[in-house]
């Protein structure tokens, strides 16, 4: 008999733990989002303007985020990965430099304006070609576009003479047709290519406290009293 009643016992708290654990993951799921934004910069500067584009309403809204659940408990706001693009016009030793320091920019604006020490991740690809094929791709009046196009498709972005580092790609669009392509490009498809992204994760955990309140404390037969789990 009292090792029926162990057995009991048991069985329902084996069945009470795998509830709420499975119920735990699932609300751990469900209590993560996360917060992006982009921010534009204007051609070698970087710092980061307010006023250009929407970088300041963009900038507060990924701040909101952050503040709305800073401090709350059991919350874990997770390291910001910041990807910092440039436009190719540069060189490759200047467009490292301005990615950095407009990645760090972002992060800096983000600490001041949320009071968090965000733990941060830099990640600069310096040129985003691949961007700019695909806007290339997509509009229909640049200029000598099918050759525009077989030249940052083709050719190498860097060349290695004499050793230096040549910007190969580019110097084959400045030229092309009397820079007429590349003038286009740099007024209308280079400038959305300044810009540093943002991206954080916010988690927190659910912790459920299973409580089982009687009016009398249970004694069990094992215990010496005579109450059963029906």
């Amino acid at each position: 008999m009292v090792l029926e009643e162990v057995k009991r016992v048991l069985i329902i708290l084996l069945m009470l733990v795998v509830v709420l654990t499975t119920s735990s993951a699932s609300a751990q799921r469900a209590r993560e989002e996360q917060g992006s934004v982009k921010v534009y910069f204007r051609v070698g500067a970087t710092a980061i303007d307010e006023d250009y584009k929407d970088n300041g309403k963009s900038l507060n809204e990924f701040a909101e985020v952050i503040n709305a659940h800073k401090g709350a408990k059991g919350v874990q706001i997770g390291h910001i990965s910041i990807v910092s693009s440039t436009s190719p016009e540069g060189g490759k030793l200047l467009n490292d430099r301005i990615a950095e320091q407009r990645a760090k920019a972002i992060t800096n604006w983000l600490m001041a304006k949320t009071s968090v020490e965000l733990v941060y991740e830099v990640k600069s690809m310096r040129t985003d070609w691949e961007m700019l094929i695909s806007a290339v791709e997509r509009m229909e009046d640049v200029p000598y576009k099918q050759e525009v196009l077989d030249i940052m498709k083709n050719t190498p972005e860097f060349e290695e003479s004499n050793g230096k580092t040549l910007t190969q790609r580019l110097a084959k669009l400045r030229t092309l047709h009397g820079s007429e392509p590349y003038k286009w490009l740099l007024r209308n498809v280079f400038p959305e290519m300044r810009y540093a992204s943002a991206l954080t994760t916010i988690q927190w955990e659910l912790r459920k406290v299973l409580t089982v309140a009687t009016e009398s404390p249970m004694n069990f037969p094992f215990m010496g009293g005579s109450d059963t789990i029906k």
